[in-house]
């Protein structure tokens, strides 16, 4: 990047996985001496040890659950001109179902909260 761009400050943004290296790239930048305007970091999530300690430990099944219970709410997010957002919380969901039937729990409920918010 600085060869690149020779420049004393930088602007720096990214979305999902872009947003950490973003950061990243931004404090080893400002470790270095060079300037970093604001950070654009849009739909990226801090993973701090904690939480990367309970995904290692998580059964590929739950990984799974969990992968796709995140992207629905992520899909329920993008409001589309609504003012309302509707989210799905954890306890309206029955993790101890087997794969299939949780992904077919997880896509109704979904539906109602898209409708909800009409």
């Amino acid at each position: 990047m600085k060869s690149v761009q020779k420049i004393d400050s930088y602007d720096i943004g990214g979305l999902p996985f872009g947003g950490v290296t973003a950061f990243e790239t931004a404090r080893q930048l400002q470790k270095q001496g060079f300037k970093v305007n604001p950070l654009v970091i849009l739909e990226s999530i801090f993973i701090d040890d904690e939480m990367r300690n309970s995904w290692m430990n998580l059964l590929k099944n739950d990984l799974t659950k969990d992968r796709a219970f995140r992207v629905m709410n992520l899909l329920l997010s993008i409001s589309n001109g609504h003012s309302k957002i509707a989210l799905i919380k954890e306890n309206e969901l029955d993790k101890t179902l087997p794969v299939d039937k949780f992904m077919g729990q997880l896509v109704n409920i979904a539906i109602a909260k898209a409708f909800e918010r009409d």
